[in-house]
């Protein structure tokens, strides 16, 4: 129809100097309108490829048979185009005019090619270094052809590190930086707490560690690589000497306590550091989770405690008693380490569970079974006391959970122990736990306890409250006063909306004292420091038990595959570590 219209109005049409005309005259070759014609060039355009053409019709043709976008070319053909152009796009007084294409851009080497600067390989070589670091890989995976076969796909262009880079020169660069923002961090805090623990490396080489604590997080700080035989309270003073300076110089803040572990020599050692530090308001303490864990051996008898981890070992060690005990649908016996009672609680609830399990057995195969196992099962009571203490024990499991929180600190420390020495399944060990709860807990104890909005010493004994008082008359004598409007809750220094329980329950201990010391800044006749010295005792953790896990980490770091690596390479592994990952925590 459109073809029809244009024959009878006998319309010609020029496309740049091609000539197309219906109705009289030559018709031009089809093929020309296949082609613009560039006015700058003299030549034509192809509209499939727009690659440049002589104008002459042989040329043209050869072009158009060659043209690989011509054959995949599936819209209408360049006439029926033409028509459609002019019809829609222009007038018959002002036919269109067809637009050229973009002349097309020259190609470089780089456009098929992701080319890697020097600067950028450094940056990508960090990024893999602190996924291998953040992850324990062993270095020697990027060595591997898989390791660098996934590398080349991600990123053409750019090869990983070596093994050899990765447990040198980049341990140095990204240690530097974590180092940068563990001191940005710790800005945000008036003053630290130092944690000392000490461990053993898989040669039994001793070391101790000293952790640096918010009142939040943890940071490794150092740990000391110790001669044999020097683990002693004199070298562990020193230690603490070393690491005070250390935590000032490198990371600019002052060192507010110190918590210990509670061996004999530590506690020697919190004599010693007040002597030789000069620091006589420095204030130490021992880590409440190791004594609980003490009261927990205390609590455990012993002679009924090692039948039944006799019991379970028989069952472990003996292949056809596990095949029967398995038959049974019984459970793997599990079996206490010689450190630490948390796993006793297990061998008990193994003991326990699988009791009707090991009747069966000892009663069913009474020829095939040892002699020494009969007689133990033999002793009726031996379930009775494993089931009692098992309930002291789980008492005892949830305190330490408690206690070992990064965020647990010695104020909710007291009100755990108060919580054991009330606690009606430990009744008959109520003296045992005040021993070690007496043990644990100094006077400042007590006073974090008060100052803490949570509980403001409302659980203490008259006893507990006096020598708290005692302690600060002793200590700070000009805060008796803001000490004794606190008690009151005296509405000229404390508002009376910041002892509201849905107020102390929005904030955490310390930022109410900050909003408190905010709210109290104008206030006359207040004395200096009273604020930050509240809020650095109330984030004084319960225990040692961050450092603690951060020392697991040098397990992950420093594992067999590694173990050529030095002490101060394994220290930064760990820092790098529980840096990268105390997001998680």
């Amino acid at each position: 129809m459109i073809n029809e219209n244009i024959k009878t109005q006998g319309t010609v049409f020029d496309q740049g100097s091609i000539k197309t005309s219906y109705g009289r005259g030559r018709k031009n070759a089809a093929e020309w309108a296949e082609m613009i014609k560039d006015p700058d060039t003299g030549k034509v355009i192809c509209k499939y490829c727009q690659t440049p053409v002589s104008a002459k019709i042989e040329r043209i043709r050869v072009h158009l048979k060659k043209c690989n976008q011509k054959q995949s070319f599936s819209g209408p053909n360049p006439i029926e185009m033409e028509i459609l152009e002019t019809i829609y796009g222009g007038t018959s007084a002002s036919p269109s005019v067809v637009q050229l294409p973009p002349k097309k851009k020259k190609m470089k080497l780089a456009d098929f090619s992701n080319a890697t600067t020097e600067h950028q390989k450094k940056q990508l070589d960090v990024f893999v270094a602190k996924f291998f670091y953040a992850n324990n890989i062993p270095f020697n995976v990027a060595n591997s052809k898989e390791f660098k076969a996934m590398i080349e796909v991600l990123r053409p262009g750019y090869a990983g590190p070596e093994a050899s880079n990765l447990s040198g020169p980049l341990i140095e660069t990204v240690a530097e930086e974590i180092d940068t923002n563990t001191k940005m961090k710790l800005q945000e805090y008036n003053s630290v707490t130092l944690l000392q623990y000490g461990w053993s490396h898989l040669r039994n080489d001793p070391f101790i560690a000293t952790g640096m604590h918010t009142g939040q997080y943890d940071f490794l700080l150092n740990a000391t690589d110790c001669p044999p035989g020097k683990k002693t309270s004199e070298y562990c003073t020193e230690s603490l000497e070393s690491a005070i300076q250390l935590c000032l110089d490198k990371y600019g803040k002052t060192v507010f306590a110190v918590c210990i572990d509670s061996e004999k020599r530590m506690n020697k050692t919190m004599h010693f550091l007040n002597e030789k530090t000069g620091l006589p308001e420095l204030l130490t303490y021992g880590c409440s989770a190791h004594f609980i864990n003490l009261l927990g051996e205390d609590i455990s008898p012993k002679i009924a405690i090692q039948d039944i981890v006799d019991v379970n070992k028989f069952f472990l060690s003996n292949a056809q008693l596990t095949g029967w005990l398995r038959d049974k649908q019984g459970i793997m016996p599990l079996l206490p380490p010689c450190s630490g009672w948390h796993s006793q609680y297990d061998c008990l609830s193994t003991f326990i569970q699988n009791y009707s399990c090991y009747i069966d057995i000892v009663t069913e195969h009474f020829q095939e079974v040892p002699k020494d196992l009969t007689k133990l099962l033999d002793n009726v009571t031996l379930y009775k006391v494993a089931f009692q203490n098992l309930k002291e024990m789980a008492s005892l499991f949830r305190a330490l959970d408690l206690i070992q929180a990064d965020s647990t600190n010695i104020a909710q420390a007291v009100e755990i122990w108060m919580d054991l020495l009330e606690n009606p399944d430990l009744e008959a060990c109520r003296d045992t736990i005040k021993r070690r709860m007496e043990e644990a807990l100094e006077p400042f104890h007590y006073l974090a306890n008060f100052f803490d909005p949570r509980y403001r010493g409302r659980r203490l004994t008259a006893y507990q409250d006096d020598i708290a008082e005692k302690w600060l008359i002793d200590s700070h004598p000009e805060w008796l006063a803001r000490y004794m409007s606190y008690r009151i809750a005296d509405p000229e220094y404390f508002p009376s909306s910041m002892f509201m329980d849905s107020f102390i329950k929005e904030f955490t201990p310390i930022k109410w004292w900050k909003i408190m010391e905010m709210k109290t800044a104008k206030k006359e006749n207040w004395p200096a420091g009273f604020h930050q010295f509240i809020q650095s005792l109330i984030s004084c953790p319960a225990s040692t038990g961050s450092l603690e896990r951060i020392f697991s980490t040098y397990g992950l770091a420093w594992p067999k595959l590694k173990e050529d690596l030095s002490a101060e390479k394994a220290e930064k592994l760990v820092k790098i570590y529980q840096f990268l990952n105390v997001e998680k925590s």
